[in-house]
């Protein structure tokens, strides 16, 4: 018994440290939420909301006006913050939500704007620290992922300017516009 409890307990806090990053989008997320929901109903308990996450994701106070402002005044960030406020309310909120997650994922150094100030405070894993939208895009999870071309580039613009029937050992010859 105390051996399955033992692993249960080494499973569970594998999974807990698996899932910080998410668990950081996840809460960054709600947060765009909070914001919106604050900022059209200034209600106490969003208030308070918005209080615990900006302790939670250590955001500044010009951070969290910044977004209030865009939460007011853009239309995309109403329209999807609304949708982050009650993700559980349809699937059309969901997919919004699970969205959002996934590429605040992708590259939270972009998405989140207290990124640094977490990875020092070492509230992000190390594996993760380093986790930028730059080693995203250069990953071969993004260079293989669905709606990514698949083809061999290199060399195409040599074969252009060689044009038809030209053999790559042949030098190229640039004519200048002055000849």
């Amino acid at each position: 018994m105390k051996k399955l409890a033992l692993v249960l307990c080494f499973v569970a806090g594998t999974a807990n440290a698996a899932s910080s990053l998410k668990q950081i989008c996840t809460d960054y997320t709600k947060y765009l939420g909070h914001v919106y929901g604050f900022a059209v109903s200034e209600d106490e308990s969003m208030r308070k909301l918005l209080l615990a996450d900006m302790k939670r994701l250590n955001l500044s106070e010009a951070m969290v006006q910044k977004e209030m402002y865009k939460a007011t005044t853009d239309d995309a960030a109403k329209m999807y913050y609304a949708k982050f406020l009650n993700p559980d309310l349809n699937d059309t909120n969901r997919a919004a939500f699970n969205q959002m997650v996934t590429y605040c994922e992708a590259g939270p150094d972009m998405m989140i704007p207290s990124w640094p100030v977490l990875v020092a405070k070492g509230k992000v894993r190390k594996e993760d620290a380093g986790k930028s939208i730059n080693t995203y895009i250069q990953s071969d999870e993004f260079m293989n992922s669905r709606g990514m071309r698949h083809q061999k580039v290199e060399g195409t613009l040599e074969s252009r300017a060689r044009g038809n029937g030209v053999s790559p050992d042949q030098p190229i010859e640039y004519s200048s516009p002055n000849n």
